[in-house]
């Protein structure tokens, strides 16, 4: 019977362990989120901004990567646009994290009162890259104008994985009444 039973603990710790090591933060992650209005030049409000920095990314796709969500709502009345490719990762050291990676398919213009969820990833500039403090640097697109900003974020101590309080629901805004 020790024998049956030495079989089965294996074969469940076989079985559980891919479950442990699959992709994911592994408790590395920074969990407050900067929530920002952002205004153009006229100081009316083009957008609600809320940016979090999860942490490193552990497995495929882009093992390593840093990961920054950022949660877009347009409340202008123009299409407004995050392009990716103007984002940018700083360390404390001043040196820059790899191009943006797009994870995730959205992308388009969010026409206004549209709102998206945008991941970006990337890459530290070494394995050993000291992720205690990030600067997050990004640019909205409105009206051919070009909304630059960032955002200062320091690692705190891993207490459980989350994505920092960006809430997705439409259910969090309050529903108009008509009348």
């Amino acid at each position: 019977m020790t024998a049956m039973t030495h079989r089965l603990g294996v074969l469940l710790l076989a079985v559980l362990l891919p479950a442990c090591t699959g992709p994911g933060y592994r408790g590395t992650f920074q969990p407050r989120s900067a929530e920002l209005t952002i205004a153009g030049e006229d100081g009316a409000p083009l957008a609600e901004l809320a940016i979090s920095v999860p942490g490193q990314w552990h497995g495929p796709p882009d093992d390593g990567a840093v990961r920054v969500l950022f949660r877009l709502h347009n409340v202008s009345h123009a299409p407004l646009e995050l392009p990716v490719e103007r984002c940018d990762v700083v360390l404390w050291d001043g040196s820059h994290c790899g191009p943006p990676r797009r994870v995730g398919t959205a992308g388009a213009p969010l026409a206004p009162g549209e709102s998206a969820i945008i991941e970006v990833g990337f890459m530290p500039p070494s394995s050993d890259a000291d992720l205690r403090h990030v600067i997050v640097r990004w640019v909205l697109l409105s009206e051919g104008h070009d909304v630059p900003g960032s955002a200062e974020f320091d690692r705190d101590e891993p207490t459980e994985a989350r994505y920092g309080g960006i809430k997705v629901s439409a259910a969090d805004r309050p529903a108009r009444v008509p009348g």
